[in-house]
């Protein structure tokens, strides 16, 4: 049995937490082990926060001497306000006046949020000293919800420090299914050995994703113009 626990702030209201915990349920036989952790911090960026957890469990059960089978998770969450930071020709001539460290676009547009779950089982089967068997499934989910106001490079813009920008949507999915199977031989002696490895993969993924835009207008980096989120059709 062990245990840990962590905590830590700093600059821009970061605060932070992590706990590691690992806990034999049957010694020897059953073992189980969970790693989380919390943490919110603002930005030296105007208005950009960022909030984001993570969870890791496992159980291992150790059959037997030669056989144990393994399930992990993996879970994590973050969100945060898109921003698509200062363009080159204002990043690289201060003089034209806009602030590094300001916000331009709307402040109210909903946090992009990256979501994960993994789940891995193996089944690992020693028959001999020559011969071992490998099972291993996984399971993976992907979310991803961009939301953002951007700035069109490519349009000609009506000023040193005005751009063109648009309200932007990207959504996207991703769902796999994994499988794997391997028999594994190892033979000879001396100077000479063999290993054969006879398996198979088995993968289906799905994808989908999405790109919408909706015209807002020109703005101002030099007076950091706020305005209202409008999310594209």
């Amino acid at each position: 049995f062990a245990a840990s626990a962590a905590f830590r702030t700093g600059s821009f209201d970061t605060v932070s937490a992590d706990l590691d915990l690992n806990a034999p349920l049957i010694a020897d036989r059953l073992l189980f082990r969970i790693t989380t952790d919390v943490s919110e911090a603002q930005s030296y960026i105007a208005a950009i926060d960022s909030q984001s957890w993570s969870d890791n469990p496992a159980l291992t059960w150790i059959v037997g001497p030669n056989t144990r089978a393994t399930v992990r998770g993996q879970f994590s969450r973050l969100e945060q306000l898109e921003y698509a930071g200062l363009p080159a020709a204002l990043a690289f001539n201060p003089a034209l006046g806009g602030d590094p460290f300001g916000f331009t676009g709307a402040r109210n547009a909903p946090p992009t949020t990256i979501e994960n779950t993994l789940w891995t089982a193996r089944f690992d089967h020693q028959f001999s000293d020559e011969l071992a068997l490998n099972v291993a499934v996984r399971r993976y989910d992907s979310r991803f919800e961009e939301f953002s106001t951007t700035p069109f490079l490519f349009l000609p813009q009506p000023g040193p420090t005005q751009y063109q920008f648009a309200f932007a949507i990207l959504p996207t999915d991703v769902d796999q299914t994994f499988a794997t199977a391997s028999l594994l031989w190892e033979t000879g002696g001396g100077a000479v050995r063999h290993r054969v490895l006879i398996g198979v993969d088995v993968d289906r993924t799905d994808y989908f994703a999405q790109l919408g835009f909706a015209p807002l207008g020109p703005l101002d980096y030099r007076t950091q113009q706020n305005v209202a989120y409008v999310r594209p059709a």
